[in-house]
Parts: structure tokens; sequence; C-alpha cells
């Protein structure tokens, strides 16, 4: 009885031939309804070999474009940040650069008008000085010239030889025929003079004249006359 019970493990290239048997020739009692068999296989149908690498490709497609976007992305913003980097490194050199360059003319024309300012403090603190200089060398030569003339009418009052040789002096000059010589003297010098007793004084018309500055003598002879004055000499060297 086992061969008149369907084997569904017959292949399925030829479907199986159904007999039809009694019911009282089974040993079980259960009837079971019979199925038609299908001609559909439940394994899953696979694509041929041929077309799954064109299926592959299509489906890979998008995936594809998507790395290919996403690369091209990563390379756009490296270059990006690269030329930014660049740019910016290149930027804070140059803003250095200007901002140096402009210190330092800030500083050159601080330092300049700094300049201007200290030569005009000097100019007016020299000023003033070389004129104090200039004024202390005139009250020292003044002040010198009037020791000076102090000094010599403080020898001529205590040096008698003084008046004599002035009035030598003068009659050197005149003509070598004069015999009689007239000398006209300070009153003081004219008293001096005679108290010395001088030979000289002897061919000497000697005369007074109060007008003429102690130290000094008229001397004349006819037409002619000479005036032996210090202080005509003195205010020629004092200049």
């Amino acid at each position: 009885m086992a061969d008149s019970i369907p084997n569904p493990s017959v292949a399925e290239e030829e479907p199986a031939l159904t007999k039809l048997m009694p019911s009282d020739s089974l040993s079980s009692p259960e009837v079971q309804t019979w199925q038609l068999n299908g001609f559909r296989s439940d394994k899953p149908k696979t694509a041929p070999a041929a077309s799954k690498p064109i299926v592959d490709q299509e489906n890979s497609q998008p995936e594809l474009k998507k790395q290919a976007e996403l690369l091209k992305k990563e390379a756009f913003d490296k270059a990006h940040k690269e030329g930014y980097e660049a740019g910016l490194a290149k930027g804070i050199e140059a803003g250095r650069e200007e901002a140096r360059l402009a210190a330092l003319n800030e500083l050159r024309e601080s330092f300049a008008s700094k300049l201007v300012r200290f030569d005009k403090i000097l100019s007016l603190l020299s000023d003033p000085y070389r004129q104090l200089e200039q004024q202390v060398l005139l009250e020292l030569t003044d002040l010198s010239l009037h020791v000076a003339e102090k000094v010599i009418q403080q020898e001529i009052s205590q040096n008698v030889s003084w008046v004599l040789e002035a009035v030598i002096e003068a009659v050197k000059v005149l003509p070598d025929e004069a015999d009689v010589v007239q000398v006209q003297l300070h009153p003081e010098d004219l008293e001096s003079l005679e108290l010395i007793e001088s030979p000289l004084a002897v061919e000497w018309a000697l005369k007074s004249n109060v007008q003429i500055e102690p130290g000094t003598c008229l001397v004349s002879y006819q037409n002619s006359s000479v005036i032996n004055s210090w202080r005509d000499r003195f205010d020629e060297v004092s200049g």
C-alpha cells in the first residue's frame, strides 16, 4: 500500500499521476482532500548570472555618484581651507608689515616734531647765555679799562718821571733848531716838575694850564706844537 501513496519528492519536471483507490482498502479511515500539485517551485528564482553585474552597476550608480560628490566636496573644502589659511597667513603678515611701517612713520613724525621743538628750546636757552656772555665780556673789558685808567692816573700822580718823560718825547718831535721851548702842564704836574729841579727844565719855558689833563703836556715852538696825551693813547689802544 505504500506504493499507492503519492510521493512529494518526485521530480518537478513531470507531475505525478494520482491513482484512485477504494476507501476500504486504506488502513486509516481518515480521508484527506487531494491538493493539486502546483507547477511553481517554492525556491526563489534567481536572475541569470549574466545579468547580475548590470543590476549591481545600476544599483551602485547612485552610491558612486554620492561618493564622488563627497570626494569632490572634500577636495573643494580642503582646497578652500588651505587657500583660506594661506591667504590668512599672508594677510596677517601683510597687516603686520603695514602696521610696522605705519608705526615707524608715526614715530619718525613724532620725533621730527619733538626735535624741532627741542631745537627751539635750545635756541631760546642759548640766546640769553650768548647775550649774557657778550654782556659779561663787555663789562669785563670796561672794568679792565677803568682799572687801567685808574692805575695810570695813580702812576702819574705818584711818579714825576712820567711827566718828565712825556715832555722829553714831545720836545724831540719839534725841529732841531728850536732853542726856547714853551711847555704847558697841569698845575700839579708843573709843581712836581719844579720840585725835582731837572736840568732840562731850565731850557723850557714852563707854564701852568688847568685845561690840560694831569700827565699830559703841550709843547710848542713858534708855529709848531705837539701834545703828548696819555689819554689819547689809552683811547686808541682800548678802541
